[in-house]
């Protein structure tokens, strides 16, 4: 029985985060290639910071392009353009289905994100246009596709996003940032089927991507895992259960 107080960790990883995660001194990334390195290592990296998860910008440890400074301002002067390089490769993902930020992954956990999001639908108005449309328009730029959609009346942008965004967390289309014409930033976005027209082996199901996720992480409170995906919370206490009962994943009381 999952007890919801307590932090899960894989078995054998009880390793301190600081270090791990690239984030203790002297520990910094040092350039593009080893921010490659280390998501080959990890699996996944957030793009941004976070309390728990690893993260790219975090492992880089450098100064704000702009300080004080929101958004892009905030990345690391030395590796703005690390997270875009590597998203570039044909090795690696960029998702939102990891706490609905920017998340690389690296290929050899393409497996488990395919389980965890082959077959599944937003049964919503907005949605289905967008996927509609994307049948139709493969890799299509997300201003285009808000167009193709029927979703660009006045008013009608903050629907749109709203509605990609779910759609990526879910793992229902990806979307990759992109610059264009006039430094304009956009995505280029495209069903997860069309990337992936065939299961890529994994018994269906989240488990294997959850337990992906608490590798890279460490030590974490149940509760904070059960808010990591936007996927139904039944499906990931579930497989957090299945990791436990099985001994790969183990419960430590606070």
């Amino acid at each position: 029985m999952i007890t919801r107080t307590a932090r899960l960790a894989v078995v054998g990883e009880l390793h301190e985060r600081a270090a791990r995660h690239r984030t203790a001194a002297g520990r910094a990334l040092s350039d593009l290639s080893d921010a490659a390195c280390f998501l080959a290592e990890l699996g996944l990296l957030l793009q941004s910071p976070d309390p728990w998860l690893p993260s790219l910008f975090g492992a880089a440890q450098g100064e704000p392009a702009k300080p004080g400074a929101a958004g892009f301002g905030q990345w690391p002067a030395h590796a703005w353009s690390w997270a875009g390089e590597l998203a570039e490769r044909d090795d690696v993902l960029i998702t939102k289905m990891l706490c609905g930020k920017r998340t690389l992954v690296h290929a050899r956990l393409w497996p488990a994100l395919d389980a965890a999001v082959r077959g599944r639908t937003l049964e919503e108005p907005d949605a289905r246009a967008i996927t509609g449309a994307l049948e139709g328009h493969p890799r299509a730029r997300s201003d285009e596709l808000r167009r193709l959609a029927g979703l660009d009346a006045p008013g009608s942008r903050q629907r749109f996003q709203k509605t990609l965004a779910r759609l990526e967390a879910l793992g229902i289309v990806l979307a990759r940032p992109t610059l264009v014409e006039k430094h304009t930033h956009v995505s280029l976005v495209e069903l997860w089927t069309q990337r992936f027209p065939e299961p890529l082996g994994e018994t269906p199901g989240v488990g294997a991507f959850v337990f992906a996720a608490l590798e890279a992480a460490g030590s974490v409170p149940v509760q904070r895992v059960l808010r990591w995906f936007a996927w139904p919370r039944e499906e990931i206490a579930h497989a957090i259960g299945e990791l436990v009962a099985s001994g790969r994943v183990v419960q430590v009381e606070e």
